[in-house]
């Protein structure tokens, strides 16, 4: 295996030694896009065994799959984010999808978990965004009918009118509204079971399509 070059690993740790994290990583990425670039026998895994070097190989990959999102992303846009976010940004193929996650992460000040999850929607053969239209019509009636219940037990009459109900009819309607009570809570249990299992599967296409994208980085002979 030939040995790493002095001159790359001493321009690595320089890079390393950046306080801002997106800058070192930025910085790594380019030094090892040089080196694969002037340097027919360098590869990433012969860097990696390096006693010298001071990163994983996994995090070499990473930083080198940064510095080319980067120059998708552009530098006004791709300074907006940090390098948390650039990260999840790899899963995501396309590059006009990369550039408007980026935007409505920096513009809406996603958190880390917000940008994982929406790019996850892109990780699929086709790249189109997981259609979410029938949940949110089944989120949007559920919260329609609660807002119709919390008026009615608001209006002044609601006490006089359960005072004049019969005994037999009042305890039909608390049996009824018992069940209702009961439905929304085993609906609402079981949409937090669906999105639960959901964002795992998506977080388990995000880890599978960031490892396929950062295994072009790593020359295996």
């Amino acid at each position: 295996m030939a040995a790493v070059d002095q001159e790359l690993l001493d321009e690595l740790l320089a890079a390393t030694a950046e306080a801002d994290p997106l800058n070192a990583a930025l910085g790594v990425g380019r030094v090892l896009s040089k080196g694969r670039a002037t340097d027919a026998s360098f590869s990433v895994r012969a860097l990696d065994r390096d006693p010298r070097c001071p990163l994983p190989r996994r995090t070499l990959r990473t930083y080198l799959a940064v510095a080319e999102q980067w120059d998708t992303l552009g530098e006004t846009l791709g300074s907006r984010l940090p390098l948390s976010q650039h990260v999840e940004l790899l899963a995501v193929r396309d590059g006009e999808s990369k550039i408007d996650l980026a935007r409505r992460a920096a513009d809406e000040s996603w958190t880390v978990k917000q940008l994982r999850f929406h790019a996850a929607e892109y990780v699929s053969d086709t790249g189109r965004p997981v259609h979410r239209a029938q949940l949110k019509q089944l989120a949007k009636r559920a919260a329609a009918a609660a807002a119709v219940s919390s008026r009615l037990l608001q209006k002044g009459s609601a006490e006089d009118s359960i005072g004049r109900l019969d005994p037999g009819d009042a305890n039909r309607v608390a049996e009824d509204l018992e069940r209702y009570r009961d439905s929304i809570a085993a609906l609402a249990e079981r949409l937090r079971e669906t999105a639960d299992s959901r964002i795992r599967n998506l977080d388990i296409q995000r880890r599978r399509a960031t490892a396929g994208r950062l295994d072009k980085y790593d020359r295996l002979k």
